[in-house]
């Protein structure tokens, strides 16, 4: 099995703070996604990776909307802001996506602005 990029990863052993971008981990990310053919099921990961943080935002919304129905803009359960503070982690998502190495490669990947490949 060829060696793949993922020596230079650093392993979390604080999760008290968000997560940041990561050099090492958008490495192995472009390397994965430049040659699927090598380890196929890194590259499903991935996807399944993007899969997930789509239901995710798509659940956040349908739970915004229904907290926007059924309470309006009361306050919360427990005293929270209620739908103002839904509305702020909703959009948090669209700002800070849960795997931005993989959304940066997919994007670089996808762009309009890559040279396209030259018939042979």
């Amino acid at each position: 099995m060829a060696r793949l990029p993922f020596s230079g990863i650093a392993r979390r052993s604080n999760y008290s703070s968000r997560y940041s971008r990561s050099d090492a981990v958008f490495a192995a990310w472009q390397h994965v996604y430049e040659d699927r053919e090598r380890a196929p099921e890194l590259y499903q990961l991935g996807e399944k990776l993007v899969d997930l943080e789509d239901a995710f935002r798509r659940w956040r919304f349908v739970h915004l909307a229904t907290v926007s129905r059924v309470i309006g803009i009361t306050p919360g359960t427990g005293g929270s802001l209620g739908l103002q503070y839904l509305k702020a982690a909703a959009n948090q998502l669209i700002e800070t996506p849960l795997y931005p190495e993989l959304w940066e490669v997919r994007n670089a990947m996808f762009s309009r602005d890559r040279p396209s490949a030259t018939p042979s």
